[in-house]
């Protein structure tokens, strides 16, 4: 202890202390200058480059454009707090602080925050059976914050509007909360009782007695007027409101208050709220004023009165309250470090007085504290992982001890004189539960602790304690290159004997909380709510599990069903029940993206890796493509085989297809530089799939053509692959222009391909029927620019390119055009009054659909004196069969689209969704107000099979409809 007590006060630069120096004597007291309140602000064969010469067919050639107190002044060692006298009698009648939880209790009834679906009920009066009642979705970004009173319970949700138009002013940057309030008194049938809107993003919340306070950052934002006129930045701020919620049938806004303080930091006492603005640029450098603002909420019925504004030196860390006296922790931002502990006697929060100070953190970074009591403790940073306690006398702060400890500590809890701690330690990546007894603060001792492994990825516990059972419940969730795992682990907790670690409850997703009543655990997770008997400790038995949402991250079919990627796994689903039907093992590779490719009777799972590492190939071929295949035996029975590599590969596989016979081939992309910059290469490679578990027969093709563009393809139809690329027309490396090829290879179960003859394209490959008749090819956007003529000063960007649709013949020789379409996507910049706005933008998508082109060109134009744009999606179906157009339509207001595989287009619109189908008949659909409401309930993928379109939300499970 004396080396470690050697090694601070060798790094000690100076103490503040902080008296009056104002002429009028030394009082050993420094009063802070008070804000009048009334002056407060308110409210096989190989294809080179060298063979064959152009022989004179190619008819199509494709062109690539490409300081607040005085120092040194004396102090008055004389007790002055105690002598204080207040100017008037504030009652110190203590209200109860209720602190928010991602989760309530109300009898059988369990209330979780789901960070998608909003507030759910799940029903926990039989263990074995858990039963989801009902949810209901408040649209924005869920914290930690459920209070519960009086059959309702109110929902803080922070959301960012971002950018919305009101009263005719186009505000860019604005935020919004709200505090809702939810009727739970039939808990299978949610509703909304009340709800209060408060600007600025919701910081913190507390409810005291009968009021909710809700603390927001109302950062700054600007607008723009209607005439065109911009508003300056304006300042941030801090909005607190009140919201009493003493008459469950009359929830009102007791109070609203807006302030000159950033909340940056926010605290509560059952008096005060302490709003702290601490301010450093990117590189921890000081700038502009640090500040606190002191708020009088004493008054019971919500009425808010901000009293003063303190500016310390230094970066706030840290706020506590006790007894009428406040403390504040600040510390400087940069090396060399040191960290300041202050006193002041607040009871009269508007003639604040500063009594102690002390700074004998020096060369520590500050990195967490907690106050209990009398006593402070702090931890050091990285470097230094110490536990330091001070005794809290007001006027006389003092170092009473301080302990290396095995890290970096992120909570404290105190059950009395014990401290709980939990620490990390950065070289292993080592997470440690610790209990210190705290009787003798000048002796603390560590009574014992539990340990988490090394190196792997864990997150910081949020361990509840109960006390009544002895027991601890820890909410982990841990990382392996293979799975995220929830894992609720229970500690036995004796005051005396110290912690000891039991048994553990997991599931998979990450962490939300655990909870115990008597013998039995709840715990959930993003997907599902579990419940354990805990009887046995060491062998807790999970006794249900219920879920409580999907998660459908894309949605496709898989034969006659829906199938989806998550996790590096497959997920088939049942669409009617919004449910998993089944899902495969874990694909192998952690780093790796997952991909499906799928013939009638089997799907296909793989990995794509885009992880680089400078130049060096051996890298590629120490990482190898990882495929499982799964086989569909119909009846919903689905069988997979184990992880297997391919065996050879250079570079990435940047496309796949399979045949019906089973065989797999890869586009294998590389880069090699010329003088005209960096051309993209490719090898194809042939895998047999019908018995990977005997053999593995693979091929190679050095499929020498460059890529132009983004798009990098392989088709099949049949036994048949597709895919293309382009050489130089002329030997100057100068000339942009290029000869492109569609090349058909031929394999057997032998996997060794056969190359067919070229076929000369317009572009690239972008796409084919089923029955391989018919080509789709997209050339190079080609760029230009150009003035406006009637908009004033602007400029016009626009790329332009040209979509091919081609028939082959029946010797599979040549091809013929059948129709071209030009899509140009234009883009209209103002440079008015200086600025550089994007005006209007019109953009071109072609969806294939086997002999059908849907294109679509979407039109952004800003609507007059709103920041929300006008959607106008144009429309165009035309049959590759004749290239006649079918069907023309225009949509407006749209918000966003989705391609319907199999099917047709869906747009979504401010109040409908509206189906276009394959033939050009339109459907409207009317579905679950949820929709549209938030990014987690929009529509992201979609899948037509037989009648029924099946709709993907992501959390918002599968929709369904009929087009029949």
């Amino acid at each position: 202890m004396k080396k470690i007590v050697k090694f601070f006060v060798a790094f000690v630069i100076f103490l503040f202390i902080f008296t009056a120096c104002s002429g009028k004597g030394n009082s050993g007291k420094q009063e802070i200058s008070d804000n009048d309140p009334e002056n407060s602000v308110s409210d096989g064969d190989e294809i080179s480059d060298d063979e064959p010469e152009p022989d004179g067919t190619e008819k199509f050639v494709t062109i690539s454009s490409s300081d607040y107190f005085e120092e040194d002044c004396p102090v008055d060692d004389t007790e002055v707090y105690d002598n204080f006298a207040l100017k008037d009698d504030i009652p110190d009648v203590p209200r109860e602080i209720f602190e928010g939880d991602v989760y309530k209790l109300d009898g059988n009834t369990l209330l979780i925050l789901h960070p998608y679906k909003g507030l759910v009920t799940v029903d926990i009066s039989d263990p074995e059976n858990l039963e989801v009642l009902d949810s209901i979705n408040l649209a924005g970004q869920y914290g930690h914050y459920i209070y519960l009173q009086d059959e309702r319970a109110y929902v803080l949700v922070s959301r960012t509007d971002g950018d919305s138009d009101d009263g005719g002013i186009i505000y860019y940057g604005r935020e919004y909360s709200k505090l809702v309030a939810i009727d739970t008194k039939d808990p299978k049938n949610l509703s909304i009782a009340a709800e209060f809107i408060i600007d600025g993003y919701a910081r913190n919340s507390k409810q005291i007695g009968d009021i909710i306070y809700v603390v927001a950052a109302d950062k700054a934002y600007s607008w723009k007027e209607c005439d065109g006129t911009w508003g300056e930045n304006r300042n941030e701020r801090s909005t607190i409101v009140a919201i009493n919620i003493k008459d469950p049938e009359n929830i009102k806004m007791a109070d609203k208050i807006s302030a000159e303080v950033a909340a940056d930091l926010v605290y509560f006492s059952d008096k005060h709220i302490y709003v702290a603005e601490s301010k450093t640029d990117e590189w921890d450098d000081p700038i502009g004023e640090n500040r606190f603002s002191i708020f009088d909420i004493s008054d019971p019925d919500g009425k808010i009165v901000q009293k003063s504004t303190i500016y310390p030196e230094r970066f706030i860390q840290g706020m506590y309250e006790t007894d009428n006296f406040f403390y504040l922790v600040t510390s400087s931002t940069y090396e060399p470090y040191y960290t300041t502990l202050e006193s002041f006697d607040v009871r009269d929060p508007a003639n604040v007085i500063k009594l102690d100070s002390t700074d004998g953190f020096s060369n520590a970074a500050f990195n967490g504290y907690t106050m209990y009591g009398s006593r402070y403790s702090y931890s050091g940073d990285q470097r230094h992982y110490f536990l330091e306690t001070v005794d809290l006398t007001p006027d006389n702060l003092s170092l009473v001890s301080e302990q290396e400890i095995f890290g970096s500590i992120s909570d404290f809890k105190f059950i009395g004189t014990k401290m709980l701690t939990i620490e990390q330690e950065k070289k292993d990546y080592q997470v440690k539960l610790g209990l210190y007894d705290l009787e003798d603060p000048e002796n603390p001792k560590e009574i014992n602790s539990i340990l988490s492994e090394k190196n792997i990825s864990v997150s910081i516990p949020d361990c509840r304690i109960f006390d009544e059972l002895g027991l601890i419940l820890c909410s982990v969730s841990e990382s392996t290159p293979q799975e995220n795992f929830l894992k609720v682990y229970l500690v036995d907790l004796d005051l005396e004997k110290g912690l000891k670690l039991r048994g553990f409850i997991t599931t998979d997703d990450f962490a939300r909380f655990g909870t115990a009543v008597k013998n039995r655990v709840f715990a959930a997770s993003n997907y599902k709510v579990v419940s354990a008997d805990i009887t046995d400790r060491d062998k807790p038995k999970i006794l249900s599990e219920q879920p409580i949402a999907v998660k459908i991250p894309g949605l496709t079919g898989c034969g006659e069903h829906l199938c989806g990627i998550n996790e590096r796994k497959l997920f088939i689903y049942d669409g009617a029940a919004s449910s998993t039907l089944w899902q495969s093992n874990l694909l192998k590779s952690s780093e790796y993206t997952a991909n499906l490719v799928k013939n009638a009777s089997s799907f296909y799972l793989y990995n794509n890796n885009q992880k680089y590492c400078g130049n060096s190939d051996d890298f590629f071929a120490n990482h190898p493509v990882s495929v499982k295949i799964i086989k569909n035996n119909g009846n919903d029975s689905f069988e997979e085989t184990e992880n297997f590599n391919i065996p050879e590969r250079i570079g990435y596989y940047a496309a796949a297809a399979v045949s019906e016979n089973n065989i797999m081939a890869f586009r294998s992309t590389k880069w090699e530089t010329y003088s005209d910059g960096v051309k993209v290469k490719s090898e194809l490679h042939f895998v047999d799939m019908n018995d990977p578990a005997e053999k593995i027969t693979a091929s190679k093709i050095d499929f020498d053509y460059l890529k132009l563009f983004i798009e990098n393809r392989i088709f099949v139809s049949g036994d048949t692959f597709w895919t293309s690329g382009c050489i130089k027309k002329t030997p100057e490396e100068e000339e942009n222009e290029y000869f492109c090829y569609a090349v058909p290879f031929t394999v057997d179960k032998s996997a060794k391909p056969k190359a067919g003859k070229r076929i000369n394209i317009p572009g690239e490959l972008m796409g084919i029927s089923k029955d391989g008749k018919y080509f789709y090819t997209k050339t190079p956007a080609v760029k230009s620019e150009k003035e406006c003529e009637d908009l004033g000063d602007c400029k016009i960007k626009i790329e332009t390119s040209d979509f091919y649709i081609l028939k082959l013949n029946n010797k599979k020789n040549s091809i013929d055009v059948v129709g071209k379409e030009t899509l140009e996507d234009r883009t209209v910049f103002n440079y008015n009054s200086g600025q550089h706005t994007k005006e209007y933008s019109v953009s071109n998508n072609v969806f294939i659909k086997d002999k059908l082109l849907f294109f679509v060109a979407k039109s952004n134009r800003k609507a007059e004196c709103s920041y929300n744009s006008n959607f106008v999606y144009e429309i165009k179906i035309v049959s590759a069969a004749d290239g006649k157009e079918i069907f023309s339509g225009s949509f407006e207001q749209v918000s966003f689209f989705n391609d319907v595989q199999d099917g047709g287009l869906l747009l979504l619109t401010n109040k409908e969704w509206i189906y276009v189908t394959a033939d050009g008949k339109t459907k409207k659909v009317e579905l679950s107000k949820d929709l549209g409401t938030s990014g987690q309930y929009s529509p992201n993928s979609a899948q037509l099979i037989g009648d029924t379109v099946y709709v993907g939300t992501l959390w918002g499970g599968i929709y369904s409809f009929d087009v029949k």
